[in-house]
């Protein structure tokens, strides 16, 4: 490697004045980097790129020459060229350390050059490599900086989840009428899962108010069991395949002080089941969330639903629901409770009903035995306007249980993403057989831990 650099050319640099030109300066590869570096916190970019480029014409390899250049190009306003010197110090990085600060220039680079979302990616990349916890905790602070600025949001959730019920069908496997028996469906085991892709833009408005534009995709997919095409040979995979694909505006505004949050969403969607068109959902959602202490947080809201029907196997229906939820905050954990309730209309008697529903969960902050858990608890009450057939009088009842166990694997992250595994159990019980189940669903998903 080329332990000096003669530059003659550079002493009108280095020495600021012509008269100097015609001399000759050694600097070894350590004093030129560390010049450059200097230049560059003195804000003389140019100087910096001269300096690197001196350094790269006798080590074209070298991984600080090529992060100096990188920077220097970024601060000239040359952040496509700043973004190749980055991705060549990439490739000729030798250690974490080394691919760490290269990783960090790629974002710089693409942020610089309005590229927030793949500057996100660079930032996930560093903190995967960063040698040490306190360049780990630097690129994460970087990434959540970013994210805050950065007007584009992408979301993606992937979960596999192997359930014993996935008809939700009823507990027992027949119903007397009186003299006759009647078969009842059988529960289908197999594997559901689960994907969502969220695009969201946000436009400023003004420091504490903006709307959201967003698009949004999720997918269901079922793989049946052995033992479920044994149970029902009639049944298909394709059979329980739901897409919804929506479009929403939102309107958000927050208090100066940060002490309140308000915002307003009207969605529109289009659900497909097995790839026939099933129903269009109009929905409004509003919101109003306030500190009510320096660890407590409360937060109101209210939805307002159009569901039209399009493939007539039931009527269309109007729905109205209001929550409530209490969140408090603490050094081991957060403990939230939610309360609501949903008011259907609808000429249907399986669609029409009034819902009440109770969750409290707990999430821990810090992971035990290398693992973040979270346990859900919630009661479901549901209450149908008119009898399920017209010659009985009872209107449906139904009283659902459920808990769930969620836990995240932090310390096994990839790109800022770590597993996460889950178990839920529910029971319902109802005045009609048909509608009594249970059914327990594991899941496997990743989770963003940052």
């Amino acid at each position: 490697m080329l332990r000096f650099l003669r530059a003659s050319a550079m002493a009108l640099v280095l020495a600021g004045s012509a008269t100097a030109a015609a001399a000759e300066i050694r600097l070894t590869l350590p004093e030129a980097r560390g010049t450059a570096a200097r230049f560059l916190m003195e804000g003389r970019p140019d100087a910096a790129l001269m300096l690197a480029e001196g350094v790269l014409l006798g080590a074209p390899g070298d991984v600080e020459a090529l992060l100096l250049k990188s920077r220097a190009l970024r601060d000239l306003g040359r952040t496509d060229e700043a973004g190749s010197a980055a991705r060549a110090a990439l490739n000729s990085s030798t250690t974490a350390r080394e691919e760490y600060f290269a990783a960090l220039a790629m974002a710089q680079a693409k942020s610089s050059g309005r590229q927030g979302l793949v500057a996100q990616y660079w930032l996930r990349r560093a903190a995967d490599v960063a040698p040490d916890d306190h360049l780990r905790a630097t690129a994460i602070n970087d990434f959540r900086l970013v994210r805050r600025i950065t007007p584009a949001r992408l979301r993606l959730n992937l979960s596999v989840n192997p359930s014993d019920n996935l008809n939700d069908a009823p507990r027992g496997e027949v119903m007397y009428w009186g003299p006759f028996v009647n078969q009842l469906a059988r529960p289908l085991s197999g594997v559901e899962t689960r994907a969502q892709v969220d695009y969201s833009y946000r436009i400023a408005l003004s420091e504490n108010a903006r709307i959201t534009l967003g698009a949004l995709y999720q997918m269901q997919r079922v793989s049946l069991s052995g033992d479920a095409r044994a149970t029902d040979p009639t049944a298909k995979n394709r059979d329980f395949a739901v897409d919804v694909l929506g479009v929403s505006a939102g309107y958000e505004r927050r208090a100066a002080d940060s002490r309140w949050l308000a915002t307003a969403q009207l969605s529109q969607m289009r659900v497909l089941l097995a790839g026939d068109p099933l129903s269009d959902i109009t929905r409004l959602d509003l919101s109003y969330g306030r500190a009510l202490g320096e660890t407590l947080t409360g937060t109101v809201s209210l939805g307002f639903e159009r569901e039209t029907r399009l493939d007539q196997s039931l009527p269309d229906a109007d729905s109205r629901d209001i929550g409530l939820s209490l969140s408090r905050s603490g050094a081991h954990g957060v403990v939230k409770l939610s309360v609501a309730a949903t008011d259907v209309m609808s000429a249907s008697p399986v669609t029409a009903r009034e819902e009440t529903r109770a969750a409290l969960s707990y999430h821990l902050a810090q992971p035990v035995l290398a693992l973040r858990p979270s346990l859900t608890v919630s009661y479901e009450e549901t209450r149908f306007d008119r009898a399920w057939l017209p010659i009985w009088l009872d209107e449906r009842r139904d009283a659902e249980w459920q808990v769930a166990v969620d836990a995240t694997i932090p310390g096994w992250s990839f790109r800022g993403f770590a597993p996460e595994i889950g178990v839920s159990f529910r029971d319902r019980s109802s005045n009609y057989v048909p509608y009594e189940s249970r059914g327990a669903k594991l899941k496997l998903g990743l989770k963003s831990v940052f």
